[in-house]
């Protein structure tokens, strides 16, 4: 757990751990994949939500989906259609509205996921231009130096480094996001980082998401287990 040092109500009440993120205490939407990531006027995307939690993968007992605001005062534009297994799927119009000058031909679509009693929403922005577009690919994945398997076993207590290779490489605007329920990241917003396995043993997992910056997102999951 992560030392929280200067908080002062809660010091007063004598408790000074704080989970982070990365250490899927609840149910957390770790993505929101379209496939495509980018689409022209009247084409479509398929939208999939990654959800996760204290035991791995989820899957929500419910999903909503809708067209929500993406500048104050301008009008949404698109459909929204829901799929099987909790999927949608987003249709731009063609042509698009005409848009205020200066404002991008974007959309938001709001998702909430209810999974284990709790609510959760997040957001997806969807460019809409008829340009080519893919989501990136993980090249390798590599735990303690070593290409990961479709699983893990780790060493409790020691620590492992953690790198993915991503095809195209990263640019400007990417980012990383790594997630353990079988120990600790503390720099889980970073490529490369290191993991330091639970001290107990157990069974846990280990994610990875990254997204390119453009809209395109790719992501990992693989059973852990700590001995």
């Amino acid at each position: 757990m992560r030392r929280v040092l200067f908080v002062p109500l809660l010091l007063l009440a004598g408790c000074t751990d704080f989970p982070t993120p990365a250490e899927l205490t609840k149910p957390t939407i770790l993505a929101i994949v379209a496939e495509p990531p980018l689409i022209g006027p009247g084409a479509s995307t398929e939208l999939t939500v990654v959800l996760a939690g204290p035991d791995g993968p989820m899957t929500p007992a419910a999903v909503d989906w809708a067209i929500a605001e993406s500048y104050p005062g301008v009008p949404v534009f698109g459909t929204v259609e829901p799929g099987p297994d909790g999927t949608a799927t987003y249709t731009a119009p063609d042509p698009l509205p005409a848009l205020p000058e200066g404002t991008p031909p974007v959309t938001s679509i709001a998702v909430s996921v209810e999974a284990d009693g709790t609510r959760i929403e997040s957001i997806k922005v969807i460019v809409v231009a008829d340009l080519p577009a893919e989501n990136p690919a993980f090249t390798v994945l590599a735990v303690g130096g070593e290409v990961a398997g479709p699983e893990l076993t780790l060493a409790a207590g020691q620590t492992y480094g953690l790198d993915i290779g991503v095809e195209p490489a990263p640019g400007e605007g990417s980012s990383f996001a790594w997630y353990s329920t079988a120990g600790e990241i503390e720099q889980y917003q970073s490529n490369p980082t290191e993991l330091i396995a639970a001290e107990a043993p157990g069974e846990g997992w280990l994610f990875v998401v990254f997204r390119d910056g453009l809209g395109g997102v790719a992501w990992r999951g693989l059973p852990v287990t700590v001995e």
